[in-house]
């Protein structure tokens, strides 16, 4: 996030940056994030011996991503996967001195894309020496990693985490990865019932098309956008990031220090996968501050009731700093589409590819909801009301490309 801010400032102060500019910012961002640990001391919900063989069983759900890991890192072809070739040409301009580069299929055009995550990309290959493929592979992977921590440690502050190691990592992959839940189901449903029709085998049967029911084929699998090569593996960490540091709220903990956490969680993610970004700065905010009323209001209270003077003004003054360059970025990004954002105009097919999509998870949703409600109503009612708004803004929203996809 540090590097994202002061990156586009410098970019707007200075008539196109150097490279070895660019690899200067991001030491010192990286310089200043571990400074700001002393501010942001971590808070860790599990104490204790952890054994080893639990650490071993935790690892073993784990496997199931090794292939793809693999074939990520082994192969070229992988690494640039669909949009490879779009990227580089961001990539590459800001390697040459060109930033805010132009439009990658449309010289002389402005940049109309997040490209503050190539501009991230072209440091790393700068300082590595490495392909850009490759640094983008490797971040992903990164991304995954700390995806799964965040979310494992939201299974700890709800209270969910198994005592057996295997089943908590098991419920950390199903979180993240089971959207199209029946995905395997609906390709082998689809073989059977065309049996008598298709001269194709089973392997040649397992398609995008047959893994889903209807609706947009890119929900079918969150997977594919780990290994893709694209800012959503960023825009995914800091939103379980952001996710985990919800539930902390929720549950009692609304502190300064949390407070601009999550301001740079968002405003992160407005930086590197503006999509998830937006997503973020309308659904949580909104969510915790509903979340707490209904459940937690003294907390509210007693907030601003205790709060110093020295630590409001951090607050106020913290968030326009990390808000105001990023609007900025995000205002000329925008402006540079030809194409609007329609709110309402395709309500039936958005709902429609929701439905398609999570149906499974809804009666298990209903029953996870009624099984904890009583015990654990704070996080309960935050992931609800949450669900529920961000669905809500997945079937009104109608983004460029249909991209309202990414907020289910």
């Amino acid at each position: 996030m540090i590097f994202g801010i002061s990156g586009y400032i410098c970019s707007q102060a200075i008539e196109n940056p150097g490279i070895e500019i660019w690899g200067i910012i991001f030491i010192a961002a990286l310089l200043g994030a571990l400074l700001s640990l002393l501010y942001f001391k971590p808070h860790p919900e599990v104490s204790g011996r952890f054994p080893i063989q639990y650490f071993i069983f935790g690892l073993i759900p784990f496997l199931v991503l090794l292939p793809g890991v693999v074939a990520l890192l082994s192969s070229v072809r992988v690494q640039l996967s669909a949009h490879g070739s779009f990227h580089l040409g961001y990539i590459y301009q800001i390697l040459n001195g060109l930033a805010p580069p132009e439009n990658a299929v449309l010289p002389g055009y402005p940049a109309n894309v997040y490209w503050l995550f190539h501009a991230l990309i072209a440091t790393l290959t700068e300082i590595f020496n490495t392909p850009p493929p490759l640094i983008a592979a490797l971040l992903n992977i990164a991304a995954l990693i700390i995806s799964l921590y965040w979310i494992r440690k939201i299974l700890y502050l709800l209270g969910l985490a198994n005592r057996n190691s295997f089943i908590t990592s098991c419920y950390t992959l199903l979180i993240l990865f089971s959207t199209n839940l029946f995905g395997a189901l609906h390709v082998a449903l689809n073989y059977i019932l065309n049996k008598g029709y298709s001269k194709g085998s089973l392997i040649e049967s397992v398609t995008y098309e047959s893994m889903r029911l209807g609706g947009d084929q890119r929900l079918v699998s969150l997977m594919k956008k780990f290994f893709n090569f694209s800012g959503a593996p960023l825009g995914i960490l800091y939103f379980t990031f952001a996710l985990y540091l919800s539930v902390r709220i929720s549950k009692g903990n609304l502190t300064s220090k949390n407070i601009l956490l999550l301001a740079i969680a968002i405003s992160g993610a407005l930086m590197f996968h503006t999509i998830t970004g937006i997503y973020m700065l309308i659904i949580i905010p909104l969510s915790i501050f509903i979340s707490l009323l209904i459940t937690n209001k003294q907390c509210i209270c007693a907030y601003f009731k205790n709060i110093q003077s020295t630590e409001l003004l951090l607050v106020v003054l913290g968030i326009p700093i990390l808000f105001i360059p990023t609007a900025h970025y995000i205002y000329l990004a925008a402006s540079a589409m030809p194409v609007q954002t329609k709110i309402g105009t395709s309500i039936g097919y958005n709902l429609m590819s929701i439905l398609y999509t999570v149906y499974p998870l809804i009666p298990l949703s209903f029953f996870g909801a009624y099984r904890y409600h009583k015990k654990k109503l704070d996080g309960t009612a935050l992931l609800c009301i949450a669900s529920i708004l961000g669905y809500i803004l997945a079937i009104l929203l109608d983004l460029p490309d249909q991209n309202q996809y990414k907020f289910r």
